[in-house]
């Protein structure tokens, strides 16, 4: 069945704009429509006016595609700071299609990306176009009885072309040379089997293609095997790169150990041999300390380095290390990337390495896909020697602006995070892009994958024409998570009262997220058959920004653990006071957990697992005593924690008197009596009140708060006036 209901979007795009003439110029050199198979394309305008452009799809011996209820071209208008995204046969009108696609318009700077993918969503790849070369490295060879290396050589010129193949093994031989012509806006696609024609391939590294006039090469392989894995791996796709004379490389992402595998692939194509640093930093910025990093090869000329991480690094197989590499040469005119997945699925994302001299301070990230059976992930790299401060924004492809969140990298740092998680509200978005901007030059590629763990695809950023600012928001948007004793929980209902009237269902993870929301006063509550939600309901004020962490906590879904009490606070009350709040310390506590004094039980608020605040009231108090405090978390599971004392002691007719009353760990604070030159001072540390006697008192200058000394402590007092205190007290808090 024809995939109209993939999130077209994820559709992941960021492809190089060729700016021609002041133009954008968007070459997408694989696209494949059937109806198992499909390409996703998207356009993105990181500038401040809308832009108008127009799609035209060509077959492969370079004619424009025609026929029955083919739409072509088409012409559309992209908003401002917008995107357009759909599949092939949506823009097109039909689904059949084994050729390539261009993009143009009059305004410079746009971006795009073309994916391909499967309709039963274990394959998905894509990769950025870039500006047509007449030489150009495709780093990645491999062919044998199972995997495949597809080739397609694009002729984007309106006269014939003529380009040279030539297969390399990894120590720089030549396997196989091929002349082809390529017809006027045509291209050929073949497997190297059916290209170079019959031969051992085995030992395959990577091709070079040198034309006659610039053209694009791209790269698909399949069925690819690992070392250290039995799996085939879904395709990964590259497209080829000019080689220059740029000695330091990128490679902004590694995963390896734990049951992930990443190689790391290297080609040197200078022509002749040159020395190659590898270095591997953790995400904050540190060496990795494994014996051999800094790795250093010697690699001939046209030879390449093929590896998994762990073993050129050695690192471990049992447990999970990430990072990233620099990879730096003596001559440059190098090529790298990284290609990494899990043991337990074919997925297998291939990232190319950036140029160390295009770090940049903004980048575009053509695409969103959060939602659906998808996620989105981003990886930022500081490769320099300042920190970052880094600005990363989500747009809508109506060009609106989802939210923005912030972060630092330190020199040599890394990130990497879902884009929910840098910016909860683009949870569920799908379609649109992301832009980044930093104070210093940063490297950066976008992560696409499939929930059930079979697909990924990993895409390096693109450069804007120019700084962007994102327009303002102009809505809001309301985040949370319902756990259950720290694990999300699904399938609560969650109803939003306000301005805006409408439901949602937790996802897999407990999260919710209601988005474009008008300014106003709005009401969250959290509902599920057989569970209790506190608090049962949370007053939210939104005036275009978001709000996140509209957190509840459901109880009574699974098994409890037993409460552990370890101490309240007070502990120590005068008796005849009036009603007071308690605090319960400890762990194990649930949204239905109660504190019982005496047995008798008391109106509890839950805060979180460790704490709980109890109303005592005064009747409770009236008297001395010593009162049993418990909490106790009912079935399923729970049960009643050991007993912790409460005192209720009679109180002094004078409160200064010397000595000590147990007062708990919080609040900490200071009574001061300037007539009698004494002062109480409870320490946060401990469980008690000093009595201290005033051995001068004069005034000093004025303050907010209280100063502490070596061997003197300063109190503000009635009337700005303040105590100096000389003893044994180090520590005070302000009143």
């Amino acid at each position: 069945m024809r995939p109209h209901h993939l999130p077209l979007f994820l559709l992941l795009l960021l492809l190089g704009p060729s700016a021609l003439f002041g133009q954008s110029v968007l070459q997408f050199p694989r696209v494949i429509s059937t109806s198992e198979l499909y390409t996703g394309i998207a356009v993105g305008n990181p500038t401040s006016s809308e832009a108008s452009v127009t799609f035209t799809a060509f077959q492969s011996d370079g004619t424009v595609l025609a026929g029955a209820n083919v739409r072509n071209p088409v012409t559309v208008t992209v908003p401002a700071a917008g995107q357009y995204a759909r599949l092939f046969h949506e823009i097109f009108g039909v689904g059949a299609i084994n050729g390539w696609a261009q993009a143009s318009s009059v305004t410079p700077g746009l971006t795009g990306f073309a994916i391909n993918g499967n309709t039963s969503l274990t394959d998905l790849d894509g990769a950025g176009s870039t500006t047509p070369a007449v030489d150009v490295i495709l780093p990645l060879a491999a062919e044998d009885a199972a995997v495949r290396t597809e080739v397609t050589i694009l002729n984007v010129n309106s006269e014939p072309a003529t380009a040279t193949i030539t297969l390399y093994s990894i120590n720089g031989g030549n396997m196989a040379t091929k002349d082809v012509s390529l017809p006027p806006r045509g291209l050929t696609r073949q497997t190297l089997a059916t290209l170079l024609g019959p031969g051992d391939f085995n030992g395959a590294s990577h091709m070079r293609v040198r034309a006659d006039r610039p053209v694009v090469a791209h790269e698909v392989v399949a069925d690819f095997q690992m070392p250290g894995t039995g799996l085939r791996r879904e395709t990964a796709a590259l497209t080829g790169h000019a080689a220059t004379s740029a000695i330091t490389y990128i490679v902004p992402q590694f995963a390896t150990g734990g049951g992930w595998l990443s190689l790391l692939g290297v080609v040197n194509a200078s022509g002749t041999a040159q020395d190659v640093t590898l270095t591997a930093y953790k995400e904050d910025g540190t060496l990795w300390q494994t014996g051999t990093n800094p790795k250093r090869v010697t690699l001939a000329g046209n030879a390449a380095l093929r590896s998994t991480v762990g073993e050129l690094f050695g690192f471990p197989d049992d447990v999970l290390n990430t990072g990233w590499i620099q990879v730096a040469a003596t001559q440059g005119f190098l090529t790298a990337y990284s290609a990494y997945g899990n043991s337990l699925s074919p997925s297998f994302a291939l990232v190319e390495a950036t140029q160390r001299d295009q770090a940049s301070r903004y980048a575009v990230y053509s695409h969103v896909a959060e939602g659906s059976g998808f996620y989105t992930g981003l990886t930022v790299v500081n490769p320099g020697t300042e920190t970052a401060e880094v600005e990363f924004y989500t747009l809508r492809a109506d060009g609106t602006t989802v939210g923005r969140s912030t972060f630092s990298l330190g020199p040599n740092q890394k990130i990497a995070r879902l884009f929910r998680e840098l910016l909860p509200a683009s949870l569920e978005q799908l379609g649109g892009w992301g832009f980044l901007r930093s104070s210093s030059p940063v490297v950066g590629a976008v992560l696409f994958g499939s929930s059930n763990g079979f697909a990924l695809a990993n895409v390096p950023q693109q450069l804007p024409a120019g700084d962007f600012i994102p327009p303002a928001q102009t809505t809001g948007s309301i985040t949370g998570t319902v756990r259950s004793g720290g694990i999300g929980v699904a399938g609560v209902e969650i109803t939003l009262s306000g301005p805006v009237q409408t439901r949602r269902t937790t996802d897999e993870a407990g999260r919710y997220v209601f988005t474009q929301l008008p300014a106003g006063q709005y009401t969250v509550a959290a509902n599920r058959i057989g569970a209790m939600v506190v608090p049962a309901q949370r007053s939210v004020s939104i005036d275009r920004q978001n709000v996140d962490a509209i957190d509840f906590e459901a109880g009574g879904l699974l098994p409890a653990g037993a409460p552990n009490l370890i101490f309240v606070s007070p502990s120590t009350v005068f008796a005849g006071g009036a009603s007071m709040s308690v605090r319960a310390i400890g762990s194990g506590f649930s949204a239905l957990s109660v504190v019982q004094i005496n047995g008798q039980l008391m109106p509890t608020t839950f805060i979180n697992s460790t704490e709980l605040v109890a109303a005592v009231s005064s009747s409770l108090l009236s008297r001395t005593a010593t009162l049993q405090f418990t909490v106790e978390t009912p079935p399923p599971g729970g049960g009643v924690s050991l007993a912790l004392d409460f005192e209720v002691t009679a109180a002094p007719a004078d409160p200064l008197i010397a000595g000590r009353a147990g007062v708990g760990s919080f609040p900490a604070g200071v009574v001061v009596d300037a007539v009698r030159r004494q002062a109480l001072v409870t320490n946060q540390s401990g469980d008690s009140v000093t009595i201290v006697t005033c051995r001068i008192f004069r005034p000093l200058v004025k303050s907010k708060w209280v100063e502490v000394r070596r061997k003197s402590t300063f109190i503000r007092a009635k009337r700005s006036r303040w105590l100096r205190i000389t003893g044994p007290t180090t520590s005070a808090s302000s009143i």
